[in-house]
């Protein structure tokens, strides 16, 4: 059995909103990343162009699995997993989230046998 591909999502700490596509198991999504300040949590949104939204206005919450509640054939076949690498499950703060920071998104593709 093949272990999956696991593949860190570039979000950059640095911008409190930004969105850009990125390509995920032969298919290219468009996924947006935002703080809001009010809830003090970090949200996201995925579509198949920034005006087709699948699924939008996710909280990043650590140790979810994003949109796992949702069956779609639009979204990716993989699991979309928030990582806290200190390994306590914190939400992220406003600095904390992104690439190379405490929580990260990891997309884990599908097994394929």
């Amino acid at each position: 059995m093949a272990t999956p591909e696991a593949v860190e999502i570039p979000v950059n700490y640095t911008q409190p909103w930004q969105g850009f596509w990125i390509n995920l198991e032969g298919a290219r999504y468009y996924m947006v990343f935002y703080w809001n300040s009010r809830s003090e949590k970090w949200y996201a949104s995925i579509g198949k162009t920034p005006t087709e939204p699948i699924k939008s206005f996710v909280p990043i919450l650590s140790g979810w699995i994003l949109w796992r509640q949702l069956r779609d054939d639009s979204l990716p076949p993989g699991d979309l997993v928030v990582v806290d690498s200190s390994t306590k499950n914190i939400d992220p703060g406003r600095w904390e989230f992104g690439a190379g920071r405490r929580v990260s998104l990891i997309y884990y593709a599908a097994v394929v046998s």
